[in-house]
């Protein structure tokens, strides 16, 4: 099911890396001329559009490196995010080349990596922490269960059947 949903979200990405023009042009015209208002009003020059533009880069790797993680998890995490640092460069290049109205920046492949290493992060923390709870309270004290305590303990216990 990951690498189905992987696939999905892929397309999407692949839409707006690839498309002709900027994606929602106009919106983030308006949003670069407010920031520029609220900079002449006194906010501070590092928050504006650029961070927002790279926020948002990196939220969109995010799902990427998460669902890959799911559909492969034995892969090794340096394969996975060294393998969307790639996509990334590739799609930046690309845009680079092919099309006048894009402008490939390495700003977006160090952000799409970004992203992608935070998503195949947290897909490592959320597999482990499953892994750890997945048996159920009855599991755990069932007297066929393993007993996950010190040698001491369990020693103590069988004294005192």
């Amino acid at each position: 099911m990951a690498r189905v949903l992987l696939m999905v979200v892929l397309a999407a990405v692949l839409l707006i890396l690839l498309w002709p023009t900027r994606p929602a042009a106009a919106s983030q015209n308006a949003l670069q001329a407010w920031f520029e208002r609220l900079h002449s009003r006194g906010l501070p020059t590092w928050l504006g559009f650029g961070t927002v533009e790279f926020l948002a880069n990196v939220v969109m790797f995010l799902p990427l490196g998460f669902l890959t993680v799911l559909g492969w998890p034995r892969r090794p995490w340096w394969v996975q995010v060294t393998g969307w640092l790639l996509f990334s460069a590739a799609a930046e290049l690309t845009q680079a080349s092919l099309d006048a109205h894009r402008v490939g920046d390495w700003r977006d492949v160090i952000a799409n990596g970004s992203g992608a290493a935070l998503g195949v992060l947290a897909a490592r923390w959320w597999l482990r922490r499953a892994v750890r709870g997945a048996g159920t309270r009855a599991d755990r004290l069932s007297p066929t269960a393993p007993d996950r305590r010190s040698g001491r303990a369990l020693a103590a216990r069988r004294r005192h059947r």
